[in-house]
């Protein structure tokens, strides 16, 4: 099994995300920049996902809770993608430095379920950045 080596993972990206989690924060931005933040933690995302497709399954989860927390938004709209995708950036930030040891973990053992993710994350987490780059 590969180990996750989160300093290439992470290709220097999250740490601009980990400034737009709050809504004051989030506000504060343009539409387009947030957009334009959202795309790179989705390219970011998509490059791990590539390097280790099983995050795809917390990928999966994330989705479903958001469109379980977020009345009308299904698991594969843009927004619930977006969720994923941020979700994923800030955790690889190291925001919580909980979740690297977490997610390697979850590669290590093949087992494992990636159903506890979801209690790490939420629509506090990226709603604001969320909303501000779909315009939802």
């Amino acid at each position: 099994m590969r180990r996750l080596d989160w300093q290439k993972a992470a290709m220097g990206i999250a740490f601009p995300l980990v400034c737009l989690t709050s809504s004051v924060q989030a506000q504060t931005i343009s539409p387009r920049a947030a957009r334009e933040r959202v795309d790179a933690a989705r390219q970011g995302a998509e490059a791990l996902y590539q390097s280790f497709p099983r995050l795809r399954e917390i990928d999966s989860v994330i989705r479903q809770d958001c469109s379980e927390k977020n009345h009308g938004k299904s698991a594969d709209s843009e927004f619930c993608g977006c969720a994923s995708a941020i979700t994923m950036s800030l955790w690889r930030s190291g925001v919580d430095p909980n979740m690297v040891p977490r997610l390697q973990a979850f590669l290590n053992e093949p087992d494992a379920s990636a159903d506890s993710f979801v209690a790490f994350q939420g629509p506090e987490l990226y709603g604001p950045i969320c909303r501000k780059a779909t315009g939802r």
